[in-house]
C-alpha cells in the first residue's frame, strides 16, 4: 500500500481518503459514562435519533474536502452520486481515492463511475 501511495504522489495526484459512517439509535450504548463504582442506566427509548449516514472525503492538506449526509445507509446509487460530487469538487484535478472494502465500492455501477 505504501508503494501505491508513493506512486500516485509521484504521478502528481492528490490522495483523498473516503469513508462512510452510519449513526442510528443502535449506536447508543445501554450505559453512559459514570464515576468509578457507579453505573448510570440510560433510558434508550427516551432518546429519539434519526438515522444519519455520512460519507466524506478528506485529504492530508485540506482536511474535510466534501461530504454528503443521507437518511439511511449508503447504497450504490448514493455512492455513485458522491463520486460525481467529488469529481465536481476537484474540477478535473488528478486524484487517487483511498477507500475501504465496503460492498458498494465494488459494484459494477461503482466501478463504471470510477
Amino acid at each position: 500500500m505504501d508503494h501505491l501511495l508513493s506512486k500516485v504522489r509521484e504521478e502528481g495526484r492528490k490522495v483523498v481518503f473516503l469513508d462512510e459512517a452510519v449513526f442510528s439509535f443502535n449506536t447508543f450504548s445501554t450505559k453512559a459514562w459514570a464515576s468509578p463504582y457507579q453505573s448510570i442506566k440510560v433510558n434508550d427509548f427516551s432518546i429519539r435519533v434519526r438515522t444519519q449516514a455520512l460519507i466524506c472525503c478528506v485529504s492530508e492538506d485540506i482536511g474535510l474536502e466534501t461530504y454528503m449526509i443521507r437518511p439511511r445507509a449508503i447504497n450504490t446509487e448514493t455512492f455513485v452520486e458522491f463520486l460525481e460530487q467529488i469529481a465536481e469538487h476537484f474540477d478535473g484535478e488528478k486524484i487517487a481515492v483511498f477507500l475501504d472494502n465496503l460492498s458498494v465500492h465494488k459494484t459494477v455501477r461503482s466501478r463504471e463511475a470510477f
